[in-house]
């Protein structure tokens, strides 16, 4: 009886044995091999990880998810524990400080998730960062107040113009202010209360960084005037500049580049004074271009020309009489032109300090204006030119025009090509613009409001004309002549500057 419980214990042992045995051997999934989790499903044989995963990871890093096991899975990038949407793929991009995972899953397994990594935004430098900031300039026309600003170095993703009434702007409390987001840099806020006193500043914006504010500047909003004025003007900023041309520019004519600072922005008009201004001025026409050709009804609105430099100042102080505002030029203690006629010379002519009215731009307010920031032979980017830019002699093929274009033979319509990044147009070509300053041969030193010789035979002019080729049209070319010279038919114009 004893033998017979025992062989039955045995019996039982070996059959509890082999149940166990085939309980491993067959997952109550129905997959084989594997370990099962509590929910039943196998776990993923290999590790999910991403890199980089240590070290200062910042926005704007690119993260990648690696998995090292066999299976075919899929992947889900998740911040703060949160499935990010749409982000399905081995790579993802964070945008936003934060910890960041990624799951991976595979049907009848069980998901598994990373490690977190960190992310954080860049290390803010602070304004340190910016190495120059903007240079703010302001100025009052008909009824509205004029701004402009050189632009931060290194530059800026966007600006913001900041103003308000009274003097208490300043960068604590600047958004207390009026502000004109994603302001350009120059324009006019009108709408101002006449006589009020504005505060005025522009902050710099870079990503990642701190804003940066130009000095605060105040001015009095303009009154309302009855008249506007009769040549359209762009403010253009203080600021510091490469004057000249470097050696290896195409075209270059020996003008020694040097470094040139305006400590005052300047009205500057936004195009040649025209053949109807000049007559509503003066009363007379002297342009040899004056019969329409082609589907043209008026030369009115194309340059005066065949003007010489001593017209040119007699126009600034006629319409600065007209317009109200102190003439820039002065004979003898005579400023209107009807008496210079008694004058012995008119070599003598002076500017007189302090005074509001127009005038002949200097040579460095000239290519100032007309690189607007730019440090390339011509203002839109490039060292050469094309008939589709300027009104030059386009046929001849030369160091700066590569290919042979057509030429207008003639003066056409101010503002018929594009303008530059400050407003202005036919800077390059159409006709050579008269400046203030006598021949001054330039030197390597740097110069600040620089207003050439103080004595010399011959006046500077800028710009080339319609009947040269395309080296003469850069901004750094040099042209001068007798000031009593008209210049051959066509060819001498000029534009206007004010403070």
């Amino acid at each position: 009886m004893k033998k017979l419980i025992a062989r039955r214990g045995i019996f039982v042992f070996i059959i509890a044995l082999a149940l166990i045995i085939s309980a491993c051997s067959n997952p109550a999934d129905g997959n084989n091999g594997g370990s099962n989790n509590s929910d039943g499903n196998s776990v993923l044989s290999g590790s999910i990880s991403i890199s980089p995963n240590s070290g200062d990871i910042t926005t704007g890093t690119e993260l990648t998810a690696s998995y090292s096991g066999s299976e075919a899975v899929s992947f889900q990038w998740n911040k703060g524990g949160n499935p990010i949407s749409g982000e399905t793929g081995t790579t993802y991009t964070p945008t936003a400080a934060g910890s960041y995972t990624v799951t991976v899953t595979a049907e009848a397994y069980s998901s598994k998730t990373s490690p977190a990594v960190t992310v954080s935004n860049p290390v803010n430098p602070g304004n340190a960062d910016f190495t120059t900031g903007p240079e703010l300039t302001l100025g009052t026309g008909s009824g509205g107040l004029d701004y402009a600003w050189t632009a931060s170095v290194p530059a800026a993703d966007s600006y913001d113009l900041y103003y308000a009434a009274g003097n208490d702007l300043a960068a604590a409390n600047v958004r207390a202010g009026n502000k004109t987001a994603g302001a350009s840099s120059g324009g006019t806020i009108n709408g101002l209360q006449s006589g009020t006193v504005y505060s005025v500043l522009v902050a710099a914006n870079k990503s990642g960084y701190n804003s940066i504010y130009s000095a605060v500047k105040t001015v009095t909003a303009p009154t309302e005037t009855t008249a506007a004025a009769l040549v359209d003007m762009v403010l253009i900023p203080a600021g510091t500049f490469q004057m000249g041309a470097p050696t290896s520019e195409p075209g270059y004519a020996g003008e020694t580049r040097h470094t040139v600072t305006l400590t005052s922005g300047f009205y500057m008009g936004k195009y040649e004074v025209t053949q109807a201004q000049y007559q509503k001025v003066m009363g007379t026409n002297p342009s040899y271009f004056t019969t329409p050709v082609s589907s043209e009804t008026s030369t009115a609105n194309q340059p005066v020309e065949t003007v010489r430099w001593y017209d040119t100042v007699a126009f600034c102080n006629k319409l600065s009489m007209q317009e109200g505002l102190s003439p820039a030029y002065s004979i003898s203690g005579i400023t209107d032109p009807a008496g210079w006629e008694s004058v012995p010379s008119l070599d003598v002519i002076v500017i007189v300090e302090g005074t509001t009215g127009y005038r002949l731009p200097t040579e460095a307010q000239w290519e100032y204006a007309c690189r607007a920031g730019t440090t390339t032979a011509f203002n839109w980017g490039t060292d050469y030119i094309d008939s589709g830019k300027a009104d030059y002699f386009a046929s001849w093929v030369d160091t700066n025009n590569k290919v042979a274009g057509s030429n207008l033979g003639r003066p056409t319509d101010v503002g018929s090509y594009s303008p530059n990044a400050w407003g202005l147009y036919d800077m390059h070509g159409n006709v050579w613009e008269w400046c203030w300053d006598r021949y001054e041969s330039y030197t390597s030193g740097s110069q600040t409001d620089p207003m050439g010789a103080v004595s010399g035979d011959y006046r500077m002019m800028r710009g080339g004309c319609w009947d040269l080729f395309g080296k003469f049209l850069r901004s750094a070319n040099r042209g001068s002549d007798y000031p009593s010279s008209y210049g051959y038919n066509g060819y001498y114009s000029f534009r206007v500057v004010r403070p």
